[in-house]
């Protein structure tokens, strides 16, 4: 309940109505000095005294009707505008996702590009030795040119998301170990010693599999964001003839004809 306002309140008087009455009794005495008629002139007076309080009663009851409604509909604009905002934010919120879904989408087949050159040229160099995984410009370059896209990508992250987002700082390690293993590739054929070159084989190795463990936890971070919410229970059970592949097996880019 709302507090009892001054008019409400029968024995208040507003600075209004109390000009009013001090109007009416100014009236009524000077009509009975005037007249001399005091006696004649009480039902008069009475009269205009009931019709001036009937009109103070009217006056009270149409401001309490003023600030009801006003107050209503201040309540029904607040919640109005309350309802839009609202409205505004979800929307915003919806659009933002889908971006993001997008932007983690391109960068999941960035990182997975730049996975599959990357470990074309490891099995290149690996099995063949350094001399000839020098030869095999094709697969460097398409190494490198991946590392080139993951620089953009990167960037893009770091100012969609803020460059402190978990997210963005897991695509920038995969990037870094990128580029210690294309390091790692170019050194090793700088190597004439047979245990300097075996020591790069590891770094490479080492390189690839940190590129490769920030691949998978980008991965996983990037589903449990934006990642589908749909009950998985209505899913039909695998088929038993399935055959998983080996756990270390990964498809490469296949080697170009002339290198």
């Amino acid at each position: 309940m709302h507090p009892t306002e001054p008019h409400d309140d029968p024995s208040t008087v507003t600075p209004k109505e109390g000009a009013a009455f001090v109007l009416l009794a100014a009236a009524a005495g000077a009509g009975a000095v005037l007249t001399d008629h005091a006696g004649s002139l009480l039902p008069f007076f009475a009269a205009l005294l009931v019709a001036g309080m009937a009109w103070i009663s009217a006056d009270r009851r149409q401001g309490r009707q003023i600030t009801a409604q006003r107050e209503a509909l201040t309540a029904q604009l607040e919640a109005e505008r309350e309802r839009h905002a609202a409205g505004l934010a979800h929307a915003r919120e919806l659009a933002d996702v889908d971006d993001l879904r997008d932007l983690l989408d391109e960068a999941a087949v960035a990182l997975h590009v730049a996975k599959y050159a990357a470990s074309a040229a490891r099995q290149k160099h690996t099995q063949l030795g350094a001399s000839v995984g020098l030869k095999a410009a094709r697969l460097i370059r398409q190494a490198w040119e991946a590392g080139r896209d993951l620089d953009a990508m990167a960037a893009r992250l770091a100012v969609r998301l803020g460059p402190g987002d978990r997210l963005a700082l897991t695509f920038a390690e995969a990037n870094r170990w990128l580029l210690v293993f294309m390091r790692s590739i170019e050194m090793s054929g700088l190597d004439d010693e047979l245990n300097r070159g075996w020591s790069r084989v590891q770094s490479l190795n080492e390189a690839f599999k940190g590129f490769d463990g920030y691949v998978r936890d980008f991965e996983s971070v990037a589903a449990a964001r934006v990642g589908a919410r749909m009950d998985a229970s209505s899913d039909p059970p695998a088929s038993p003839d399935l055959v998983p592949p080996p756990a270390d097996a990964m498809p490469v880019l296949q080697p170009h004809p002339d290198d």
